[in-house]
């Protein structure tokens, strides 16, 4: 083998590495109820990200070491429960805990709280309620969100954070579901419309 085909080889190779190669810069740190259903997803969500499953490390471990904490596939039971910080599974002691700490995390209910809860147009009483209970969690600082949304989390945009005035047309422009800005920052109230419809979690830093 002379120099130019073996030249040529490790050219072969190294573009097939790079091509297989992606970056993940965003870390998450993902609690799901290992069903088949969490395993597939996280096969897909580590296709944009940098996963870390929880292993059931103490929340001290855990601080500041991940972009966005999510939990996949939470059912009517984790929400409700929790919007009442009430503490009845290891993973809803955790959301309460990164919640008294005020660490932003991502819920992502299962299908059926999707169809019958967030996507219903009922305005039945007890579907009411449980929206309550949705709504309380936002509240808390929670973003809840369906899957399809979880690929939107990056980085925060300083572009957008530094503003001193955000308004209507930038929310409908911003990509993320968590928004921090600074206490000096003016949002009209329309731009708040907006970031509720969207689902979107604004946070003063």
């Amino acid at each position: 083998m002379d120099y130019a085909q073996l030249e040529k080889m490790i050219s072969q190779t190294v573009k097939k590495v790079v091509a297989n190669y992606v970056f993940h810069e965003t870390k998450l740190l993902v609690i799901h109820p290992n069903s088949l259903t969490s395993r597939n997803k996280i096969e897909r969500l580590r296709k944009s990200f940098h996963i870390h499953e929880w292993q059931g490390e103490p929340i001290d471990e855990l601080l500041d070491c991940y972009d966005f904490i999510v939990f996949l596939e939470v059912d009517q039971s984790f929400i409700v429960n929790s919007a009442q910080g009430i503490i009845h599974t290891s993973e809803t002691k955790l959301l309460s805990q990164f919640i008294i700490r005020d660490v932003a995390t991502v819920l992502v209910p299962n299908d059926e709280f999707l169809t019958y809860v967030i996507r219903s147009t009922s305005n039945r009483p007890y579907i009411s309620m449980l929206r309550g209970y949705v709504e309380n969690l936002r509240q808390y600082g929670c973003t809840i969100c369906e899957f399809s949304n979880v690929k939107n989390l990056t980085h925060r945009n300083p572009s957008i954070n530094e503003k001193e005035l955000i308004t209507e047309s930038t929310i409908k422009e911003y990509k993320n579901s968590i928004l921090t800005i600074s206490e000096n920052t003016i949002i009209t109230p329309l731009a708040l419309d907006t970031a509720k419809q969207k689902g979107i979690t604004i946070k003063h830093e």
